[in-house]
């Protein structure tokens, strides 16, 4: 575990929080969509109630792959709300904080290959390594005063976002 709170308060990042093994299962329930999308937006799929969110929910059940995580991710409460997204070469998710509705603690799952995740405040910014198989939490003020965003891909990626 690494704790990045000397950079970014509230920020954790676990690498291999996954084994290859659990993130195969989860791309086999969950595979890459086949549909050929614009380089300027990722695809989107979403499971569980979605309270903060209610486009492309693809069911209500959480993939049973991904539910099988919950209780390992550590968190004060079972996420029921999961958004599955694909990236490929070249696309990017600009800056952002996730609505309050999502709760306390955003944790995002990175898949396939490693991805960079900027993190911006008062015109500072920290460029975050994230590997495959690695989990990040943000809570606190990462959580709610830093915006953040992935950069541009250098190769397919998918992630799983976790909220309450």
């Amino acid at each position: 575990m690494n704790s990045l709170g000397n950079l970014i308060p509230g920020l954790e990042l676990i690498g291999d929080f996954i084994t290859e093994a659990e993130e195969k299962a989860i791309l086999d329930e969950v595979p890459f969509s086949q549909e050929t999308l614009a380089v300027c937006r990722n695809s989107v799929r979403r499971y569980g109630p979605q309270r903060a969110y209610a486009g492309n929910i693809v069911s209500r059940e959480l993939p049973k792959s991904i539910k099988a995580l919950c209780p390992k991710l550590g968190l004060p409460y079972v996420p029921t709300s999961i958004t599955v997204n694909e990236y490929y070469t070249g696309q990017s998710l600009g800056l952002h904080i996730d609505e309050k509705l999502c709760g306390p603690i955003i944790s995002v799952l990175s898949l396939v290959s490693e991805a960079t995740m900027r993190f911006e405040k008062d015109g500072i910014s920290h460029y975050i390594k994230l590997p495959a198989r690695s989990l990040i939490h943000m809570k606190g003020e990462s959580r709610y005063e830093w915006r953040h965003g992935v950069e541009p891909l250098k190769e397919a990626r998918m992630s799983v976002v976790f909220r309450k």
